[in-house]
């Protein structure tokens, strides 16, 4: 697969889209990998990234001789339609107990690694591509409301993803931006497929 050419227009991301993740089972100097991408049909609502950077500056004599920001990871702030077992298991480290086919969870549960994979639509129908190579889960919970004489209320499903920059690569994100649903088809499915799909060289 040849490198893909980003769009150039700035426009706005007016729809969330696709939602993937996969699990990182090697990161360290010299190796990266993942396993299956795990994708949720339908059920993106919101995503909403927050960076951390670091800020620090020196001075002398009085004044600010230099200064120097670094990129710290972050948070992605998701919300989704739901969530189903095996997803819980692979995001928060639960565990579905074969026997009594009970989900169970508990402190000793270990949250591993996982990579989100997202995509958004701008107001020009162009396609946005997002990959966190390596990010922690936690549930914000869900607070579901009775329906009554006013209708259904729908309760959706927070998350939140802490991310930081791989061992291997030193990357915490990559981005494509202003794609054609068409016409770049093939890299956006490639995207979706595995996890280093649009992300590493193919041979």
């Amino acid at each position: 697969m040849s490198a893909i050419t980003q769009g150039t227009d700035r426009k706005t991301a007016v729809c969330t889209r696709r939602f993937a993740y996969a699990p990182l089972t090697i990161d360290n100097a010299t190796t990266v990998t993942y396993g299956d991408v795990t994708e949720i049909d339908n059920a993106l609502i919101t995503v909403q990234p927050q960076p951390t950077y670091v800020n620090g500056s020196q001075y002398a004599s009085g004044v600010e001789i230099d200064s120097y920001t670094a990129k710290a990871g972050g948070t992605l702030n998701i919300t989704v339609a739901g969530l189903n077992a095996a997803d819980e298991v692979a995001l928060f480290g639960s565990t579905l107990n074969t026997t009594t086919g009970v989900l169970e969870s508990g402190p000793d549960d270990v949250v591993k690694d996982v990579m989100v994979i997202y995509s958004t639509t701008n107001s020009d129908g162009k396609v946005n591509l997002y990959k966190y190579p390596k990010c922690k889960f936690s549930s914000q919970g869900e607070t579901v409301q009775t329906t009554d004489n006013n209708g259904i209320t729908y309760n959706a499903t927070s998350l939140v993803a802490t991310y930081k920059p791989l061992i291997n690569k030193r990357k915490e994100v990559y981005t494509v931006k202003g794609l054609d649903p068409t016409t770049d088809a093939t890299f956006i499915e490639a995207w979706f497929s595995t996890a280093t799909g649009g992300i590493v060289a193919s041979s």
